[in-house]
């Protein structure tokens, strides 16, 4: 199966590319991230591939990079949950893609999402062996590719190195990637040396190795491909066999400049997403407060709770105090109760005093009947 996707017409003359750093250190609000194909939000994670044979997605940056100023590139995946290990199988893989589009998906299965996307450069994590048209040399590799036309899968001898025997997907639980691309230099028949890692975090809580690729290319080469004008993005597929869930926790660029991207700020040093543009005051919004484990954010035009983690006590505060409740807070259950004992003593008031009345009302018609009949009796 193939995923259509509306192509982006570019204008004669491109936009200029930003040098800004953007992070999604969560996905609980993710503004200029593009979700294409397969890809879909839930909760603080964005789901890549679903378990499910022959999807295909990308998550774009929607605003250009250049890259020349020098940056680096991280995000993470979790994969398939602990307790679905014995029936599911590996996906095909994940990529990091740096292009010249971003609202489309490539090819899938063997292509893992980025097969045919048009000029620039990616960084595979391949979990399945591949033998037909791209010839895949085991099924636990990094492998890179670049171009200027379309992209391919394909392997070349010298561009990949094989993940650790205990880095294969089954054992793992969340993949780190990250790329640093050096500034190029002024003289850009000069070369640039560029570094791509891969770190896994294990089932078993521990940390397997790093393992490194290194490729040089010239600046004229990088800048062939695109580099100093490019999107950048995630890719993934899955295969007709049976396969797993992909989960993007993390992703972020940062550039030698230094500056936050727009809807990012400055935060101890680093860039995050700016809530006050993107999500909004849980308090005043949602009634909670939050510590990570909740999306309080906009759906259409109306700022509400969108995303919450699953097991998580919603809690309604009258304040907060950091991410703590205060003292004032009262649960859902509590706030119910309240509201319906509020509403039955005002029925009882009321009942009362129509009872009240009414028999006043009785009274006084009995004294009136009681006259009518010693008048009556007394003619």
């Amino acid at each position: 199966m193939r995923i259509a996707t509306a192509l982006t017409v570019l204008p004669a003359m491109a936009m200029a590319a930003s040098t800004d750093s953007f992070a999604y250190h969560d996905m609980c609000s993710i503004p200029d991230l593009e979700l294409n194909g397969d890809a879909s939000k839930s909760g603080l994670e964005v789901r890549l591939t679903e378990n499910e044979k022959e999807e295909t997605s990308t998550v774009f940056y929607q605003h250009r990079v250049d890259f020349s100023v020098g940056a680096s590139v991280s995000f993470e995946i979790n994969t398939g949950e602990d307790s679905l290990l014995d029936s599911i199988g590996n996906p095909d893989g994940f990529a990091l893609v740096i292009c010249s589009e971003h609202a489309v998906t490539g090819d899938g299965a063997s292509g893992i999402g980025y097969n045919g996307l048009e000029k620039g450069l990616a960084v595979e994590v391949d979990f399945y062996q591949n033998t037909g048209y791209i010839q895949d040399p085991n099924d636990h590799h990094m492998a890179y590719t670049d171009s200027t036309g379309s992209l391919s899968a394909v392997t070349v001898d010298d561009q990949y190195v094989e993940l650790g025997s205990d880095m294969i997907w089954i054992d793992v639980k969340t993949y780190q990637v990250t790329a640093t691309l050096p500034e190029w230099p002024e003289d850009t028949s000069e070369d640039v040396t560029l570094h791509f890692t891969i770190d896994a975090k294990l089932r078993d809580g521990s940390t397997s190795e790093t393992v490194a690729l290194a490729i040089t290319r010239t600046a004229a080469e990088l800048q062939a491909i695109g580099l100093d004008n490019a999107y950048v993005g995630i890719s993934g597929s899955t295969g007709d066999g049976d396969t797993a869930d992909q989960w993007i926790k993390t992703f972020m660029v940062n550039t030698a400049t230094g500056v936050c991207a727009d809807n990012f700020k400055e935060v101890d040093g680093a860039c995050e997403v700016d809530t006050s543009f993107a999500q909004c005051d849980p308090l005043d919004t949602c009634h909670i407060c939050t510590s990570n484990a909740f999306c309080c954010g906009w759906s259409g035009d109306t700022c509400e709770l969108v995303e919450v983690a699953s097991g998580t006590d919603l809690t309604l505060a009258g304040s907060c105090s950091g991410t703590t409740v205060d003292d004032s807070g009262t649960d859902g259950v509590e706030v119910f109760l309240g509201v319906m004992v509020g509403i039955l003593a005002v029925a009882l008031v009321v009942s009362t005093v129509y009872w009240i009345r009414r028999f006043k009302t009785t009274t006084e018609s009995v004294a009136m009947l009681g006259d009518m009949g010693a008048e009556y009796n007394s003619l």
